[in-house]
């Protein structure tokens, strides 16, 4: 795929995102709406680095950051600074790839335990971020730089 077609397919989905996010249409804050444009743009460098830029490495790192940080905090601090600042309850997921994903499996499965149960949406959260790190690892192994 040719740069331009990868980063107007970044952009186009990381925009996607961000205009059907309600947290985002409903922000009073300008603060608030970059935060969110913020988080949006962070979500899909975690789910694409690797997979659409080849960085692979990068992409690791960047996913071992954001769990650290989940495992220190509890919670993601993007979410918690943007619910404040755009006076949402705190509680307000953020609607991510993630988001949409456990949106879909509740509609299939007719159980709304995807996005109501907190433990059942981390699971979600942390399956998906599974078969990233695993296509990194699974292509740096075939470059054969794996220590490098």
């Amino acid at each position: 795929m040719k740069p331009f077609a990868k980063n107007f397919f970044f952009h186009a989905l990381t925009w996607y995102f961000i205009l059907f996010n309600t947290s985002f249409i409903y922000c009073p804050s300008l603060y608030g709406k970059f935060l969110n444009v913020i988080h949006e743009y962070v979500c899909s460098l975690i789910i694409l680095l690797g997979p659409l830029y080849g960085y692979y490495r990068a992409n690791l790192l960047l996913i071992i950051a954001t769990v650290a940080g989940w495992l220190i905090t509890g919670r993601c601090f993007i979410t918690v600074m943007t619910n404040k600042t755009c006076n949402h309850d705190e509680s307000t997921p953020f609607e991510n790839c993630s988001f949409h994903t456990k949106r879909i499996l509740a509609i299939f499965t007719g159980n709304d335990k995807f996005l109501l149960d907190h433990h059942l949406s981390e699971t979600v959260d942390y399956i998906l971020l599974f078969f990233v790190v695993s296509y990194n690892l699974y292509m740096i192994w075939l470059s054969g730089k794996m220590f490098v």
